[in-house]
Order: C-alpha cells, then structure tokens, then sequence
C-alpha cells in the first residue's frame, strides 16, 4: 500500500483507544512499518516549524502488511466509517486525509490478490 508522509502521519487515527494484548501488539507492527524513519525526514526535509511540522511530499512509500494486519485495519475503518467518526476537520481546517486513508484501506487488495 502506497502511503504518504501525511497518511503515516495519522494511521493512527485508525487505531481503537483501547484492545486486548495480541490486538494492541498487530497495532505495534504496523506502527513499525509506518514509522518516519530518518531516511524519510532526510529524503523529504521534514522540520519543525512554528506551528507544527513541514515536509516536501516526496514519492509515497510501499508498504507490505500481512493478511492479519490488513483485515484489522480494514475491520478498524469500517468501524469508524460506521459509527461517525473518521475526522474532517483538524484543529479549525478542513482536512480530508483521514477519509482518503480509510477508503484506500476498505479498497485495498494485495498486489498477489489481484
């Protein structure tokens, strides 16, 4: 899955405030593999500004999650989708990557699936 700066940025949102063990460790993984990692902040000059963080966009990176992985972020965004909750509005902007992010993973197949 092909994920931007800013779509790693708030994965999390995806995440439930609360699981069981072997859930919250799946949760860990993936936040492993969206990391921003030191390459990522060279390669995109990603910095501290007044009033947040800024970065050149760059290529998204690819990202492989397994089967198990992928059927919890999918079951995670039909949760939020269901009960009302995927955000839009970020402090007092519109910002619509949440919504984007949970379609691309209600939409996903993996690349051997297709």
């Amino acid at each position: 899955m092909k994920l931007t700066i800013k779509e790693r940025l708030v994965f999390p949102g995806l995440y439930p405030r609360e699981t069981d063990t072997i859930t919250g460790m799946i949760f860990k993984g993936i936040n492993e593999k969206i990391e921003i990692t030191t390459q990522d902040r060279e390669q995109t000059n990603f910095r501290r500004v007044e009033n947040g963080w800024q970065w050149d966009e760059g290529k998204p990176k690819d990202i492989e999650f397994s089967d198990i992985e992928i059927n919890l972020l999918k079951e995670n965004a039909e949760r939020l989708d269901k009960s009302k909750k995927i955000p839009i509005i970020v402090g007092d902007s519109p910002d619509y990557t949440m919504l984007g992010l949970v379609s691309k993973i209600r939409d996903y197949q993996k690349k051997d699936a297709k």
